[in-house]
């Protein structure tokens, strides 16, 4: 039997049942707004033709798998600049770096829309972001026997310190330890930095040129090492992986007498794609050899894999529009779009 105050108990408590659910309902709604036309996508990365300040990002979207070219400019009534080389996403902003205009634009990632002024570098190359910080390479110039990593404030966008690394240093990325690996493709080793302490840990030898970085779901390290063709004698590269724990003990595997390529890995991180040598090979991330079976037979200047397994492959022309290529991830060809000028690479939103 219900008393008065017992109803009165009931009742308060209905209301703030009845509060809580019209607050939850209406932090969903906030949570669902669509922030901008770029949020949720595939940028696309065209690096346009050396010194003709033609770069620009294109959008691709999914649900209309319809393209969106040059994006930026529509945006901010301007251009990039000269050779767009890779965008990072931190929070809601675009970090978007122009190698040969020496600087990184910030926007915001979601509405193309500039947030600041540029941040000056020197031959920007790729950036990753870790412990609070944003960390890029800089080759610096082509003679110098030293690169560099500038370490960035996201808030204030100012250089808070430099880290010297080895020659021409290329992508870098964060690992499962919390600890940056940076490719020095004028080289062969790998520079290691602790960001607890911005500095240099050690450095890890590995075959000639180091270009591409990743890590994989057994937590072991590949490094695509793309050689060179314009050295005398010429230097052949390859595949090496080894374990962030035991840096020497590496399984290589060489390319023999071929160079260049790109090197990524699956959502799942249990499957390599190696473009390389005029295809895309498919890898386990257990293998000790290259495969010999081609996967996809063409070879692509920028390569993607989205988080459902489709593989994006750009046909670069730096005259005029380029071509990427969707892929299911069995390798079967799904359809093509045009994008900008020198597609060089993908970011999956």
């Amino acid at each position: 039997m219900f008393t008065n105050n017992s109803l009165s108990g009931l009742c308060k408590f209905s209301f703030a049942a009845l509060l809580s659910f019209l607050v939850a309902c209406e932090g969903s709604k906030e949570n669902t707004t669509p922030k901008g036309a770029f949020e949720k996508g595939v940028l696309i990365i065209n690096e346009g033709g050396f010194q003709a300040s033609n770069s620009s990002l294109s959008f691709y979207d999914r649900s209309t798998k319809t393209i969106e070219n040059d994006i930026f400019r529509t945006v901010n009534s301007r251009t990039l600049g000269d050779i767009l080389q890779s965008v990072t996403v931190v929070g809601s902003k675009a970090f978007i770096i122009v190698n040969n205009s020496n600087k990184i634009e910030i926007a915001d990632a979601n509405t193309m829309k500039s947030l600041a002024p540029q941040i000056d570098l020197k031959q920007p190359r790729y950036a990753a972001f870790a412990n609070g910080k944003l960390y890029v390479t800089e080759w610096i110039n082509f003679s110098v026997q030293q690169g560099q990593v500038s370490v960035i404030d996201v808030n204030t966008y100012k250089v808070l310190k430099t880290i010297a690394v080895g020659k021409l240093p290329e992508q870098i990325f964060v690992a499962n330890n919390g600890k940056l690996y940076i490719t020095n493709s004028g080289g062969n080793t790998i520079s290691v930095i602790n960001t607890a302490i911005d500095a240099v840990e050690t450095s890890i030898n590995v075959l000639n040129n180091p270009t591409n970085i990743l890590q994989d779901a057994n937590n072991n390290i590949w490094v695509l090492c793309a050689g060179t063709s314009w050295s005398a004698p010429p230097l052949s590269g390859g595949l090496v992986r080894f374990n962030p724990n035991t840096p020497t003990n590496q399984v290589q595997i060489p390319f023999a007498g071929t160079y260049g390529g790109k090197l990524v890995v699956n959502g799942n991180k249990n499957k390599l794609y190696l473009s390389h040598n005029g295809a895309v090979w498919q890898m386990d991330i257990l293998a000790t050899t290259l495969p010999t079976s081609r996967f996809i037979p063409r070879d692509f200047y920028g390569l993607g894999i989205d988080n459902d397994g489709t593989i994006y492959g750009s046909i670069a022309n730096f005259s005029g529009s380029s071509r990427v290529i969707r892929y299911s991830s069995q390798g079967v060809a799904l359809d093509s779009v045009n994008s900008g000028v020198g597609t060089n690479g993908f970011l999956f939103r």
